[in-house]
């Protein structure tokens, strides 16, 4: 599931994210993303290089392999999802997600406090 994580904001972003912002849109820490993206450059999904502007800034973008995994591997996650949720009333899930996404930003929120 974290690959996949990182792949669904990568794919997101078909310029590529300064590596940084990956632990931030995702929540956890830079230590426990970098083997992951270690693993994702290793299968050929990602590419990481340094920024021509600030070579200590690195890029991570995604591979044409990598997008056409992750759009399978999306299909596959979505159709789960579906079968998961088949029997909760579709009226709730407008709410729920806007719940959601409240929680989310307050903790982003509260990350970000000094």
């Amino acid at each position: 599931m974290p690959r996949f994580d990182v792949l669904a904001q990568l794919d997101r972003e078909p310029s590529g994210l300064v590596l940084g912002e990956l632990p931030k849109r995702l929540m956890v820490s830079a230590g426990n993303l970098t083997p992951i993206v270690d693993r994702l450059v290793a299968d050929g999904y990602i590419t990481r290089t340094a920024s021509n502007l600030d070579r200590r800034v690195q890029i991570v973008c995604m591979t044409v392999e990598g997008r056409k995994t992750f759009r399978r591997m999306a299909k596959s996650h979505g159709a789960w999802l579906a079968e998961l949720l088949a029997d909760f009333p579709a009226d709730r899930f407008d709410g729920l997600i806007g719940e959601l996404d409240d929680l989310k930003g307050a903790v982003r929120d509260a990350l970000q406090k000094p």
